[in-house]
């Protein structure tokens, strides 16, 4: 059943009585403009309305689906039933209405939420730069928020300036804040369902952009990147706001993260005089650079300290405010209805946020309640709050940054105890500005952990010669002290290769501690964590697949001991050593192939490094080594094909490494440079209908099956070879259905089965091609050509491509993989069966790739696209698949 289009909701919600379901919702109206035509504003999946109650006098946003969302039912059930456990009191209720709205013969669900009027974060940091009460308790509260919202166990999944609301409290003198927009939320009922989500680029972790990360770990970074920005603007100001401020972000964007070492506003940033906001900025670019899993929380970079004594009692002169002490930061009071107040301003905002909705991010963004939201409104304070009505917030005060004292002396070059300051970083071992000798150095006590707000230590004239390892480092947030390298804890600060590395490889390592965590990362988040503050009895180990962290037992370093940590990572498994004597190994197939830097980071405690050295080894094991990415040509003539690993059911994929390649455009060919950002592995045919059948437990629905429509033209076919047909008249959301339960049944072996993207199809059908040469021919075999016969692959031979010759016409499908493959391994890229993508294609339509068995040669070319609605069948349409690791999605 397709979905009704944004015309037919616009006819629909001007007939309430007739539509709706709810009877609140029958005896009200939508708001309508001048000429009365109802108001929608359009998001990625959906139409809002908003709706007028007269009896009731309440406004709703009504929130009507134009496209189908997978688990859409469940995803609210499950939100609903965390939020209803967890009674946080500043949350507002929404109802998922599963039989909300009636559109012809059929009905639809719809969301019912709260409508809200406010000013988005970006807008009301433009209007109230020039006040830095509001900004500094805007600050506070937002580390409040984020700690409350994780201690509830659930994750807002696209924390950004479009999602958060400041509106008018019932004062002058005050407002609150409305978090919306909880599409993708994540609560633990959902670590199992998959998120289309993946949250606003300019404010999510790169990783999560590029793999699709979705889990309770995901806000991490948006509010690190938020609360950066917020101090940043305290101290830069409108300069700063209007120098980087593009109408879509606070600051930052995805650029900034991709390349922090380039990006304007970190070099920027660094030049301010408040060494909070550089240290702050300094750890949201090495996070950045990090795996999104070791992002350190807001927590751990800014802190609540104890609460400040409270004034003397003042008898007579009570009216009269005592100015705050110098350096102390203002604070707001929070009242009996959760509103921030602010005693000493008159009026917070100088005008009313408008009336009419208009276009997210325009000039004056007003955000509608959840106009792009999945329904509920997280309300909080502005201010620091010692206690918020039923004292959620408890015993805290303002917050400050851990890094105020480690940078408070970083505006004294002479100052080598902060580790956050160009001043005392080391690029070059080897240079007489940098020498080991140099005024940089500092000694380290030999027991006692070094408190970050004592004077320096003196400095050190040891002559030791650094390590030759260390001309292949980062040691930028380093010290060198005593002929080696010093790191000083600050969230996380860590040494890193400059040398991205992929494949298997042995790490080693010479270091030691003052008392708890040495970590080690590798490939996606891989991590090892000797002496972890968790239990420093267990050895934290993090796979290369991007699961949870796993403890074995562990015989904690010493402190303050030298030790040689190595960790062999392979394809087929890894293994720890301390001292040549292995703690911890297991066998497991990983996939290396994505190029990463590797680090030592320090955490809670101070870390000293002799030796870092990464000695990449011979591949073993069974993984496919994959030809013909990201070198600029497919596999020479004569090269084998990548090996195909096993999947479930007799499926077979080939490994494809990401890389760029030169995309096809209305049909012709190498008109854009497109990257593949992400590693998959695809399926070498199309889905089989023994496949289907095994997986959907017997529901066929092909038309060529033995009593299928096409029966009769199949008859002479034996068994086992029509089984091996490719399942067709199979539609869009069949193949969701499908995907589903692959899904389900396959749940713990590491994989996540999903349809490629037209991206990846055409790449692989390419034979991972990327320069624009080579991505410029039609068809691709053992040789790229503009020729095709039907010899070559299943189609109107009667007209072939190109120069090719006439040939057969089956005028059916044929067994898969009875043609030759192209380079890489995959059969019948083109013809035999059309082929769903991910994509959409507009807001009812999706794309299809390749072409089939009853189409002219010219149809089959690489640059075939077509489209289709979700819910249409064909008998020449079927689909391939991949998998990527269970994380990525």
């Amino acid at each position: 059943m397709p979905w009704p289009t944004s015309q037919e909701y616009n006819e629909a919600v001007q007939c309430p009585q007739e539509t709706f379901a709810d009877p609140e919702l029958r005896a009200g109206q939508a708001v309508t403009n001048a000429l009365g035509i109802p108001m929608p504003c359009s998001g990625n999946f959906a139409d809002v309305y908003q709706f007028h109650c007269g009896d009731t006098n309440k406004s709703w946003a009504i929130k009507c689906f134009t496209r189908y969302v997978p688990n859409l039912r469940e995803r609210y059930l499950k939100i609903s039933q965390h939020l209803d456990q967890a009674k946080l009191p500043f949350m507002v209720d929404f109802t998922f209405l599963h039989q909300g709205i009636k559109i012809g013969s059929d009905w639809f669900p719809i969301l019912k939420m709260q409508w809200v009027e406010g000013f988005t974060l970006n807008q009301f940091l433009k209007d109230y730069l020039d006040k830095p009460q509001v900004l500094e308790s805007l600050c506070q509260i937002w580390f409040k928020l984020v700690k409350r919202m994780r201690e509830a166990n659930l994750a807002h999944c696209d924390l950004q300036h479009g999602n958060v609301l400041l509106v008018p409290g019932t004062k002058a003198s005050s407002l609150s804040i409305k978090l919306v927009d909880y599409d993708g939320m994540w609560v633990p009922a959902l670590a199992d369902v998959k998120s289309n989500e993946l949250g606003h680029p300019s404010y999510q972790h790169p990783q999560r952009l590029h793999l699709g990360f979705y889990g309770i770990e995901v806000d991490r970074f948006p509010s690190l990147s938020i609360y950066t920005a917020l101090r940043a603007l305290l101290a830069g100001g409108r300069s700063l706001w209007d120098r980087f401020d593009n109408g879509d972000n606070v600051l930052f964007t995805q650029k900034d993260y991709e390349a922090p070492d380039k990006s304007p506003v970190f070099q920027e940033l660094q030049t301010l005089t408040d060494p909070e906001v550089q240290g702050l900025a300094q750890g949201l670019a090495l996070a950045a650079r990090r795996p999104l899993s070791m992002v350190p929380l807001l927590e751990d970079v800014a802190s609540l300290p104890a609460p400040s004594p409270p004034p003397p009692k003042v008898v007579a002169a009570a009216a009269v405010k005592a100015p705050a002490p110098v350096g102390q930061r203002p604070r707001a009071d929070i009242n009996l209805a959760g509103e921030i107040e602010f005693p000493d301003v008159e009026r917070v905002f100088d005008i009313a946020p408008p009336k009419r909705p208009v276009k997210p991010r325009s000039n004056r963004a007003l955000m509608m309640g959840a106009l792009l939201t999945g329904g509920f409104i997280l309300v909080a304070a502005i201010a620091a709050v010692a206690v918020f009505a039923s004292g959620l917030f408890k015993n805290e005060d303002k917050v400050t940054s851990k890094s105020d004292s480690i940078a408070a002396g970083s505006q004294n070059s002479g100052s080598p105890h902060s580790s956050l300051t160009s001043s005392t970083a080391v690029d070059d071992p080897k240079s007489s500005a940098s020498s080991p000798s140099s005024s940089a150095s500092v000694s380290s006590p030999p027991s006692s952990k070094i408190d970050p707000s004592s004077p320096p230590p003196p400095s050190s004239s040891s002559s030791a010669p650094p390590d030759p390892s260390w001309e292949n480092l980062d040691i930028s947030k380093a010290q060198v002290v005593d002929g080696h390298l010093h790191i000083v804890p600050n969230g996380i600060t860590s040494i890193t290769t400059k040398q991205a590395y992929s494949g298997p490889v042995e790490i080693t390592v010479v270091a030691r501690t003052e008392n708890q965590n040495i970590r080690l990362h590798a490939y996606k988040g891989a991590t090892v964590i000797f002496n972890w503050e968790g239990k420093i009895n267990e050895l934290r180990v993090h796979r290369p697949d991007g699961a949870e962290g796993i403890g074995v037992p562990f015989t904690p370093l010493a402190p303050n001991t030298w030790y040689t940590l190595r960790w062999k990572i392979d394809i087929d498994g890894m293994e720890v050593f301390v001292d040549e004597k292995s703690v911890f190994s297991e066998k497991q197939k990983y996939d290396l192939s994505v190029a990463e830097r590797f680090d030592v980071a320090a955490v809670n405690s101070v870390v000293d490094v002799k030796s870092f050295v990464v000695k990449p080894l011979e591949p073993k094991g069974s993984a496919s080594v994959v030809k013909g990415s990201g070198s600029g040509s497919p596999p020479a003539s004569g090269e084998p094909a990548p090996e195909a690993l096993d999947g479930p059911h007799g499926m077979k994929f080939v490994n494809i490494r990401h890389g760029s390649f030169w995309m096809s455009k209305d049909g012709k060919n190498a008109l854009r440079e497109h990257a593949i950002k992400q590693d998959f592995a695809m399926a070498v045919t199309t889905v089989t209908q023994d496949q289907w059948a095994i997986v959907m437990k017997g529901n066929l629905p092909s038309a060529f099956r033995r009593f299928g429509k096409y029966g009769p033209k199949v008859k002479k076919i034996p068994d086992d070879e029509l089984k091996a047909f490719p399942v067709e008249s199979v539609s869009w959301e069949d193949v969701q259905q499908f995907l589903s339960k692959l899904n389900e049944q396959e749940k713990g072996h590491g994989w996540t089965y999903r349809l490629p993207t037209e991206a990846e199809w055409e790449y692989a059908c390419r034979s991972g091609a990327t320069s624009k040469e080579n991505c410029g021919f039609d068809f691709y075999f053992d040789q790229p050509s503009n020729d095709l016969s039907s010899t070559q692959a299943n189609f109107d031979g009667g007209h072939p491509s190109g120069e090719g010759a006439p040939g057969p016409h089956l005028a059916r499908p044929c067994k898969v993989g009875s043609y030759k493959p192209n380079a890489l391994g995959l059969y019948d890229m083109h013809g035999n069966v059309r082929q769903w993508c991910e994509d959409s294609a507009g807001s009812e339509l999706r794309v299809i790739r390749g072409s089939g068995w009853d189409a002219p040669g010219d149809h089959c070319r690489a640059s075939s696209r077509s489209t289709a609605k979700p819910d249409a069948r064909n008998d020449n349409l079927g689909f391939r698949i991949v998998r990527v690791p269970e994380d990525s999605k």
